[in-house]
């Protein structure tokens, strides 16, 4: 019997309760991924064929290192194709496009990697969820909403949103790996000390905390790398460490892990120490990388976030109280409500869709605060009843706070995609919520509770169906930019960049009259809104109104405009039409200043330097090395070739004219519409005439 004893004594207590609970558990979490997997596919189905759009153009089409898998310099470099302003550095979202990219150029694909991570948080608020609760219903609730919640339509429809998915995966990855391995129970108050669950409850966590003193050092390091792979992904990603955090401060037991002494030294070095070391890392990376930790906010503009102007649009003398912390709060209460209610949706929230908070009886401020009391007394109760409902509420608002435009003004006001990973809070809350009712519902007493109880699984149940439903129908909107454009602008109207979407997407269809229209209608909203003034002298100039279209572009221009070509040859053309040669010629000579392979520059140039009017601006002897350029840049255009053969026969030189002509004839495509005036050329010279 003393061997018996022994051989006992040597088996860690619970032990075979832990293996067959650590075996039921990785089935769970193997079934719930298939399902998910399969519901993921069931409601983003419909979104796999939908085109790259918005930001994916330059992203992914329009960056060079993408295409060429330049993984150094995607590694290395800006978020953006050129660094800008924006301060982004997301390295491992940018090598995932280019890894895509070589794989499969094709937007359904991309897509597809978006839905299979967006699949994979599901799949492990599943399992974190179940690890904290030891419910399944708690568990499946969370990871269905999470799935199918129309607020995320946004994330899995733009590829480039897909930096949200992976700061969300990676970041509840070191969650689950670096948090405390016992369960919250569902009462804190008072513990339970009897009964099914509080016996699985108390009997569970010593087996796991035996496998985990076992194996703190590889869930440290892989808390710590899903932690920089998190970081890599999105700068939000910061609040992982304060999350968890947030998690040891619920824990209902005095021992764990913040009460002092030996386990708490043991956690400090197990997690916060690696927390603390990869955060610094990737913050003198990041400082490294892009120069400064943050965008400063006098370098965002009013239209993305009007909080980094507080004063804009105020009265003289007002103050600037309520714009600069009453708008945040209007927001918080817009978030929380989208999370509730995510119908209607928008890709965009910037001026004027959200527009200062100025005055205290404001509705949405009133909302905002309404929605933050109910968030304090609710936490307030948690932590006394229910610590776990605590920390969703918590996770929400700490993973929101980063973006919320309080103590750090980011680039942008608001976006759907903001509520990507706050939502997993919102979930595991409705999970505890279904949780509760389910419990009320089974236990005898007062029927008006119990038919309360139903009543809300139902409802629970029924959001669930619509939202998926809801996601399903969004998908389609994402059909195409005109599309979306045109159904965003239904549900905000005030948005002067939905209105300047909408005149772009007129403006490429040949549609002028609708252009024009929405262009200025953005310019009305907000007149310091600068694509909008070049989208309306563009429209003009194709409209035939060369005054308009030179007051628009002027004021483009000296707003601080790009001189991209084609808004640089539109002006010059505008310029022209009106007579004014000296101008047009002194914007194309601009441009070239800063863009000297600009081939349509050059030949425009020559052009307008050989047949302008005006003596002063006629030269043509000036016009031939920009006609030569322009040759050298685009031999095989029918009108560079016209353009370089008129000055030189302009100067007199028939025979250069003529060998020019032969030499880039065969050069120019059968359909070019300009290739039978220079064969008509040519036989006019070979005749000994100069052809005009």
């Amino acid at each position: 019997m003393p061997g018996n004893r022994s051989t006992l004594s040597a088996t860690p207590p619970h032990a075979d309760k832990v293996a067959c609970s650590d075996s039921g558990s990785h089935l769970a979490f193997v079934l719930a991924a298939v399902f998910l997997l399969a519901g993921g596919l069931l409601v983003y189905g419909n979104a796999l064929p939908n085109p790259f759009l918005l930001d994916d153009k330059i992203l992914i089409l329009h960056d060079a290192r993408v295409q060429q898998q330049q993984y150094g310099a995607l590694l290395t470099g800006h978020y953006w194709p050129e660094p800008t302003s924006n301060l982004l550095y997301r390295p491992l979202v940018s090598l995932s496009f280019a890894l895509n990219w070589r794989l499969l150029p094709q937007p359904w694909a991309f897509r597809l990697v978006n839905l299979l991570l967006h699949v994979g948080v599901a799949s492990l608020l599943f399992g974190w969820a179940r690890s904290l609760t030891r419910s399944l219903l708690v568990a499946s609730v969370a990871a269905a909403l999470f799935l199918v919640h129309p607020i995320h339509t946004g994330v899995l429809n733009c590829i480039v949103d897909r930096a949200e998915i992976g700061a969300a995966f990676f970041g509840l990855a070191a969650i689950s790996l670096l948090k405390p391995s016992d369960a919250f129970p569902f009462r804190t108050a008072r513990p339970p000390t009897s009964g099914g669950m509080a016996k699985r409850s108390a009997a569970m966590p010593s087996g796991h905390q035996a496998a985990d003193s076992q194996h703190w050092w590889y869930r440290s390091a892989l808390g710590a790398l899903s932690l920089a792979a998190a970081l890599l992904c999105k700068e939000n990603a910061i609040m992982v460490p304060a999350v968890v955090v947030l998690l040891d401060l619920c824990r209902p037991r005095r021992e764990l892990p913040l009460a002092g002494g030996a386990p708490f030294r043991r956690r400090v070095l197990r997690c916060y120490v690696p927390m603390a070391i990869v955060t610094v890392a990737y913050l003198a990376v990041r400082t490294s990388v892009l120069d400064a930790p943050v965008r400063p906010a006098e370098s965002i503009a009013v239209v993305d976030n009007v909080i980094a102007h507080p004063a804009y649009g105020l009265e003289p003398g007002r103050t600037t109280i309520l714009p600069r912390w009453g708008t945040p709060l209007a927001v918080f209460g817009k978030a929380a409500l989208l999370l509730v209610k995510p119908h209607p949706l928008c890709w965009d929230y910037s001026y004027a869709a959200i527009d200062s908070v100025r005055t205290v009886a404001d509705p949405r401020l009133l909302v905002g605060v309404g929605v933050a009391l109910v968030t304090v007394v609710a936490m307030v109760k948690s932590w006394r009843r229910q610590r776990l409902a605590l920390a969703a509420v918590g996770f929400s608002i700490l993973t929101f706070s980063i973006c919320s435009n309080t103590y750090l003004v980011i680039g942008t006001i608001f976006a759907e995609r903001f509520l990507y990973f706050p939502s997993v809070g919102f979930c595991l809350l409705c999970g505890l919520v279904a949780e509760v009712a389910a419990r009320r519902a089974a236990r005898p007493g007062h029927v008006a509770w119990r038919a309360g109880s139903v009543a809300l699984l139902l409802l629970l149940a029924a959001g669930l169906v619509a939202g998926a439903a809801l996601t399903v129908r969004r998908n389609l909107v994402y059909h195409s930019e005109p599309t979306l454009n045109s159904v965003d602008l239904r549900t905000n109207p005030r948005s002067a960049r939905l209105w300047g979407a909408v005149a772009t997407d007129a403006y490429n269809a040949g549609d002028w009259a609708r252009a024009v229209e929405a262009a200025e209608q953005a310019l009305r909203i907000l007149p310091a809104y600068v694509p909008a003034w070049r989208l309306a002298g563009l429209t003009h100039a194709q409209l035939g109104r060369f005054d308009n279209a030179v007051a628009c572009l002027t004021r483009y221009f000296d707003s601080g405009g790009q001189g991209d070509e084609p808004t640089t040859l539109a002006f010059a053309a505008a310029l022209k039409a009106k007579g004014d040669w000296a101008t047009a010629v002194a914007v194309l000579q601009r441009h070239l200043a800063g863009h000297p392979t600009s081939a349509a520059a050059h030949n425009n140039l020559a052009w307008y330097l050989l047949t302008s009017p005006a003596p002063e601006v006629y030269d043509p002897a000036a016009a031939l090395p920009h006609a030569g350029e322009a040759m050298r840049l685009d031999p095989g255009k029918a009108d560079v070739i016209d353009t370089y053969v008129s000055v030189l026969l302009a100067l007199g030189r028939h025979n250069e004219a003529l060998t020019a002509l032969r030499r880039g004839l065969p050069a120019v495509p059968p359909d070019d519409p300009a290739l039978p005036e220079l064969q008509r050329k040519l036989r006019a010279l070979e005749k000994g005439t100069d052809g005009d």
